[in-house]
């Protein structure tokens, strides 16, 4: 009741204004996730990557592809990509990971 007049317009604009604002703590809530997920550093890799620590200078490693590894320091805030060539004559790169991770 507003100002003692009865309105079947007020159910049905509440009904309205709820399910807006349900949308838009939707949309609120994805955009939040997003920023979080913008502000992770992630670098995509396979299975079978050989990941390191280096106590020297408190650096992980991971090496996933025979040209390159990626590096990040406890301090850094971005993945650093840095030029690597797998050479050998023994044996390839995928042969090599898979058999790091290969039961024996």
């Amino acid at each position: 009741m507003i100002g003692g007049i009865k309105s079947k317009l007020i159910p049905e604009k509440r009904q309205a204004l709820r399910s807006h604002y349900r949308t838009l703590s939707i949309v609120f809530i994805l955009f939040l996730s997003g920023i979080g997920k913008a502000q992770t550093p992630q670098i995509a890799v396979s299975l079978k990557t050989l990941s390191v620590l280096s106590k020297y200078d408190n650096t992980f490693m991971v090496f996933d592809e025979p040209t390159y590894y990626w590096t990040k320091g406890a301090t850094d805030k971005r993945w650093k990509k840095n030029n690597y060539e797998f050479s050998s004559s023994e044996i390839s790169f995928d042969n090599f990971s898979t058999s790091l991770y290969s039961e024996n």
